[in-house]
């Protein structure tokens, strides 16, 4: 599916669909990082085992600098909120 809006965005956006798309995208990560919390809570240590989540959760972290740099245009609060939850992650996963 998200591949499937990275094509769409690639060939429509202009300045109206810029923000609907940036939403969408960030929709997409917010599941993708509560996917990647889910993960690390159930699996605990052995999460950090298997190259595919490696993989996911480089992705993930990419993904929230990404957000980070470039904030939402309508919500800038909502960074904060995310860098939060990864600390979250962090802790976890050091603990």
């Amino acid at each position: 599916m998200n591949a499937v809006m990275i094509g769409v965005e690639a060939d429509w956006t202009n300045s109206d669909t810029r923000d609907a798309f940036y939403w969408i995208e960030f929709s997409f990560l917010v599941l993708f990082t509560i996917e990647i919390m889910l993960k690390l809570f159930g699996f605990g240590r052995l999460f950090w085992t298997d190259t595919w989540n490696l993989i996911d959760f480089t992705i993930v972290a990419a993904s929230i600098m990404e957000v980070g740099l470039h904030p939402p245009p309508l919500s800038p609060i909502i960074v904060p909120r995310i860098a939060s939850c990864t600390s979250y992650i962090t802790l976890y996963a050091l603990s």
